[in-house]
């Protein structure tokens, strides 16, 4: 699980993401829990996940493919606020990083956890998404039969195949970290 907490002026909210293979995309009784919102000047933190509101979002375990959380906010009154990743378990080998989609900018939360934003209370709630990825952990190091090497040197990215035919009418794809795609080329 991840634990992600904002705070004003001594006032924060928190919320709740976890992984687990017995839950689903749909609400969970027993695991999700709705968000209650604060009264006073606290902000408010959610996630939003299939038009609900959470203050605990149990999903299913990560795969491969990663997943991608709505996180809401609400100011409640005008300034600079913290978003924090306060505590995180079992999630050594996930990247977490947390997309500001009014400023353009994402922030590796793992390297940095405290994010600090500008809000005012007429904003839209739908700032924020974070995108939980499964780190490469490893490489193998003999290429099998009809398997295709990838490297990069001295800023040149390099690809070949251990047999002629596998790079035939193939497509090569260049993506950095954050999932945006760099170069796009057809092979021949």
């Amino acid at each position: 699980y991840a634990v992600f907490d904002v705070s004003f002026n001594n006032e924060n909210d928190a919320v709740w993401i976890s992984f687990s293979e017995e839950c689903t995309e749909a609400f969970d009784y027993g695991w999700d829990a709705y968000k209650r919102f604060g009264d006073g000047y606290a902000p408010q933190l959610y996630a939003h996940h299939n038009n609900d509101d959470l203050s605990i979002a149990a999903l299913p375990a990560l795969d491969d493919e990663g997943m991608m959380i709505s996180l809401y906010f609400e100011a409640r009154k005008f300034g600079d606020h913290t978003l924090m990743l306060q505590d995180q378990k079992f999630l050594d080998e996930v990247d977490i990083l947390l997309e500001d989609l009014e400023l353009g900018e994402i922030q590796d939360m793992n390297k940095n956890p405290a994010y600090t934003f500008y809000s005012a209370t007429n904003n839209d709630p739908d700032r924020f998404l974070l995108h939980f990825n499964l780190k490469v952990t490893g490489i193998g190091n003999e290429p099998s039969e009809g398997s295709i090497l990838v490297y990069a040197l001295n800023k040149a990215i390099y690809v070949k195949s251990s047999d002629e035919s596998s790079l035939q009418n193939a497509r090569i794809q260049v993506f950095d970290l954050y999932g945006r795609q760099l170069v796009a080329r057809e092979v021949n």
